[in-house]
C-alpha cells in the first residue's frame, strides 16, 4: 500500500508515481532516501509514505557511474546500505534495511556487487573493481559547440556595454584631469 503525504509536498513529477509499489521484502520500517534525486520515503508496517517525491533531478555524471559511486560508498561503509531502487530516477536508495545486490551495466560487461565484486571475468578485488568501474563508466562528454557558442555570445553581449561604460568613464576622467587639473 502506498500513501502520498500531502503535507510534505504539493505536487509530484509524472515519472515519480509510486501508486501500487509493493514494499521490498528486505525493507525494514524506517527512512530511505535517494542521493541522486533526493526522493525520501518512510516505510511503516508495509506502507510506503513518500515524504519528498524527487525524480526531477538527474545525476551530473552518467547514471551508471552515479549508481556505481553510491553502491561503492555503501559497500565501504561510508553511507547506509543500498536497500532498493528509486521509483523517481532508478538510482540506488540508501537507508535502514538489508543490503541488496546491484548490477552495474558497462560497455565491457556487467559488474555485480553483492558483498563482493564480480566482473565479466569473475571475482574482483575492491581496488580492481573501483579502478575498472571508474575507467569503464567515465564517458568523455562530446564538445557541445552550440552550447559553448551561445554562452560566449551571451557573455559578450552582457559584458560589452559594461566594459564600454568603464572605458568611457576613464576617458572622461582623464580628459577632465588634463583640462582642469593644471591649477591656476
Amino acid at each position: 500500500m502506498t500513501v502520498e503525504s500531502n503535507e510534505m509536498h504539493r505536487s509530484r513529477p509524472r515519472n515519480a508515481s509510486t501508486q501500487g509499489t509493493p514494499p521490498p521484502p528486505q525493507m525494514a520500517d524506517g527512512v530511505v532516501h535517494c542521493p541522486s534525486c533526493y526522493r525520501r520515503e518512510r516505510w511503516e508496517d508495509g506502507t510506503q509514505i513518500v515524504e519528498s517525491a524527487g525524480g526531477s533531478r538527474k545525476p551530473t555524471v552518467p547514471p551508471e557511474l552515479a549508481a556505481w559511486r553510491t553502491v561503492f560508498a555503501a559497500h565501504r561503509g561510508q553511507t547506509p546500505p543500498v536497500v532498493c531502487a528509486c521509483a523517481g530516477c532508478e538510482q540506488p536508495m540508501i537507508g535502514e534495511g538489508t543490503p541488496i545486490s546491484w548490477t552495474i551495466h558497462t560497455p565491457q560487461g556487467d559488474l555485480h556487487i553483492d558483498g563482493g565484486f564480480t566482473g565479466p571475468d569473475g571475482p574482483m578485488s575492491e581496488a580492481d573493481a573501483a579502478f575498472w568501474a571508474e575507467e569503464t563508466l567515465r564517458i568523455v562528454q562530446p564538445l557541445q559547440l552550440g552550447k559553448r557558442l551561445f554562452e560566449a555570445i551571451l557573455l559578450t553581449a552582457i559584458l560589452t556595454p559594461v566594459l564600454s561604460l568603464w572605458v568611457f568613464a576613464f576617458i572622461c576622467f582623464f580628459n577632465w584631469v588634463i583640462t582642469f587639473g593644471k591649477g591656476p
